[in-house]
C-alpha cells in the first residue's frame, strides 16, 4: 500500500514525509526594514553579477563566504496564492503508461483503492519491477518493489538518512556521473509536468550520495515564475501560524542505485494559480538581507555562507472545496494529510541564505524581501 488508509495507519510514504517535516529544532529572530531600504527590481536584475561580487567582498565578523555566489533575479516578484489541484487520478492510465518500463504497460495491473488518500488508483507489476500510485492532488509515486532492493538500498529509500555528501545540483552537475543522473531526473520531471499541467515543474536542488548503500538521491523543488518554492521547514515547531512550521509540502525526490537504475520517484502534488495578492516593484537587495541576518546572528558562532537565492516561502491558508449539505470536504475526511485538493497556499518572497543543506540538519537564514523580518532555521539542535 503506497497511500494512507482513511481512518487507519499511515502509509509508508506519508509517514516518512511527516517525519521529515517534524524531526528537529529551530530558532527564530525578527527584524524589520523600512521602505527606503528597498531597491528597484529591474536594477537588481541588471546588476546581478555586481551584487554577487559585492556580497563576496563584505567584511562581516560572523560570516565568511564560498568562492562564488550566483544570483537569479526574476522580472517579477509578488505575493501569490496557489490552489492544490483535484482529479489528477483521472489521468492515471496516461501516467502509468508513461512511467511503466517500456513495452510492459497493462491495464490489468491497475487496482482501485477507494479507502486511501490522496484519492486514486495503484499500479502493481512486480514482475517488471515497478509499483506506482496516483492521487487527486497531483500525487505520484513510482518505486521498485522493496524485496527487489538490497537491505541498504531499502533503508535509504524508506528512511530519512542525511547522506554522506550533500551538494547543490548545480555544483554536483560538474561531475559527469551526477550530471547524468540529474539529467535523468529532469526528464522524469518533464514527463510528470506534461501530464499534470498547472504549476508542477520541478528543478533539481540537492544531490546526495549515500555511501553506505551506494544510492544517489536528488531532491527537487517546484518553481513558480522563475523562483523556487522553499521546502526547508522547522522541525518540531510548536509555533502555530509560523511560515516555517511544518504544513503541507515536501520535496519531489528521486533515488538511483549505483548503476543508474531508478529506485523511486515521488511527486507530492501540483497547483493552479488562484490569486495575485500583490506585486512588488522593489525588494530588499541581497546585500541588505545578508547585513540584517548578520546583525541578528551577531551572538552566534562564525558561519560560512554557501549560497544565496530568492525563494518563495509557502503558508497554508485555507481549503476552498465546495460540497453539498451534510457532505465533508477532502480536508475534513483526511485532516492528517500533508496536502489536500483545494488547499490554498500563499507564497511570499524571501532571500534564503544557506549555511548547511545536510538533510535533517539544514541551517538557513530567511529574510523577508519586503519587511526585512529575519528568521533563522537551525535544524542541527
Amino acid at each position: 500500500m503506497i497511500k494512507r488508509m482513511i481512518g487507519a495507519k499511515k502509509s509508508l510514504l506519508l509517514t516518512f514525509s511527516a517525519l521529515f517535516l517534524l524531526s528537529s529544532c529551530s530558532e527564530t529572530k525578527d527584524s524589520s526594514a523600512d521602505k527606503s531600504s528597498l531597491t528597484d527590481l529591474s536594477e537588481l536584475k541588471k546588476n546581478a553579477s555586481v551584487l554577487s561580487a559585492n556580497i563576496l567582498s563584505m567584511k562581516l565578523d560572523n560570516f565568511s563566504f564560498t568562492d562564488s555566489i550566483e544570483l537569479n533575479i526574476p522580472d517579477k516578484v509578488g505575493k501569490y496564492q496557489l490552489v492544490c489541484m483535484d482529479h489528477f487520478q483521472d489521468k492515471a492510465e496516461d501516467v502509468f503508461k508513461t512511467f511503466a518500463p517500456e513495452g510492459t504497460y497493462s491495464k490489468a495491473n491497475i487496482s482501485e483503492t477507494p479507502n486511501t488518500y490522496p484519492l486514486g488508483p495503484d499500479y502493481s507489476d512486480p514482475e517488471n519491477g515497478v509499483l506506482m500510485s496516483v492521487g487527486c492532488t497531483g500525487f505520484f509515486y513510482r518505486v521498485k518493489p522493496t524485496d527487489q532492493m538490497t537491505e541498504a538500498q531499502r533503508n535509504t529509500v524508506t528512511s530519512f538518512e542525511s547522506g554522506s555528501s550533500v551538494r547543490t545540483a548545480d555544483k554536483a552537475a560538474k561531475d559527469s556521473r551526477a550530471a547524468e543522473l540529474i539529467g535523468k531526473v529532469r526528464e522524469l520531471n518533464e514527463k510528470y509536468s506534461s501530464l499534470a499541467g498547472g504549476i508542477s515543474c520541478s528543478e533539481p536542488f540537492t544531490f546526495i550520495e549515500h555511501s553506505d548503500s551506494g544510492v544517489f538521491e536528488i531532491n527537487n523543488r517546484t518553481v513558480f515564475r522563475e523562483i523556487p518554492i522553499n521546502q526547508i521547514m522547522k522541525r518540531n515547531s510548536s509555533e502555530d501560524g509560523s511560515l516555517f512550521s511544518p504544513f503541507s509540502y515536501d520535496y519531489t525526490t528521486a533515488f538511483y542505485d549505483d548503476k543508474g537504475e531508478l529506485l523511486s520517484y515521488r511527486e507530492s502534488g501540483a497547483f493552479e494559480e488562484y490569486k495575485t495578492v500583490e506585486e512588488y516593484d522593489s525588494i530588499l537587495s541581497p546585500e541588505k538581507a545578508v547585513s540584517l541576518l548578520s546583525e541578528k546572528l551577531s551572538g552566534y558562532r562564525q558561519r560560512e555562507i554557501i549560497g544565496i537565492e530568492l525563494v518563495y516561502v509557502a503558508e497554508l491558508k485555507e481549503n476552498i472545496e465546495q460540497v453539498g449539505e451534510n457532505e465533508k470536504t477532502q480536508r475534513e475526511n483526511a485532516p492528517w494529510s500533508l496536502l489536500c485538493s483545494y488547499d490554498v497556499i500563499e507564497l511570499k518572497p524571501y532571500w534564503a541564505v544557506y549555511f548547511d543543506l545536510t538533510k535533517l540538519n539544514e541551517t538557513v537564514g530567511f529574510i523577508d524581501c519586503i519587511s526585512g523580518d529575519v528568521e533563522f532555521v537551525n535544524n542541527t539542535v
